[in-house]
């Protein structure tokens, strides 16, 4: 699984994940399982740039990585605040994006 986006706005952590066959909104509060929102079939789109593309036209605040974060997770269901709390701080405290 990789961490195609992420931000945290104030106790809430959101953003894009590729589980492998499709591109996933999320968002989790501390405390709290994480919620997918959306779902988008990866078939519909040719690449992962293609997918950033379509998506920043329908929320161009999502701030996508150039380089998708790889997690050693297999389902988002299994992904947790603090582990998402850890990447976020690892990705923005190092300038990376």
């Amino acid at each position: 699984m990789r961490i195609l986006c992420i931000e945290k706005l104030g106790d809430t952590i959101y953003g894009c994940l590729d589980d492998g066959v499709h591109y996933q909104v999320f968002s989790v509060d501390s405390g709290c399982p994480v919620v997918c929102e959306d779902k988008y079939p990866k078939s519909d789109y040719d690449d992962y740039d293609s997918f950033t593309l379509f998506f920043c036209s329908v929320d161009p605040g999502f701030p996508f990585l150039e380089e998708p974060f790889h997690v050693g997770v297999g389902r988002a269901e299994d992904l947790t605040y603090e582990m998402l709390l850890a990447i976020w701080s690892e990705i923005w405290a190092s300038g990376s994006k």
